[in-house]
């Protein structure tokens, strides 16, 4: 399974109910930076996850898993040759 360093432009909610107008305007989007496991991968998305379970070889437990748009991402790392 790969293992990359990826950096994408996060969406981000604006507040909670009803907020200024200003306050809308100077909410931006996030710049994420994570290490993750690659599940899977299409055309259009990938998704990867921070922990795998690896009690046993059948096991298919992840946890903090995310899924990133393709057209999000800003860069992308193949870490997968830095493991023993």
């Amino acid at each position: 399974m790969k293992l990359i360093y990826i950096e994408w432009i996060d969406h981000v909610g604006i507040g909670n109910g009803w907020v200024k107008k200003q306050e809308a305007l100077d909410t931006k989007p996030r710049i994420v930076k994570e290490v993750g496991w690659v599940l899977g991968e299409t055309k259009e998305d990938i998704t990867i996850a921070a922990s795998l379970d690896l009690s046993d070889e059948k096991s298919e437990f992840v946890s903090d898993g995310i899924v990133v748009i393709k057209s999000c991402v800003k860069k992308k790392i193949d870490l997968t040759k830095y493991l023993s």
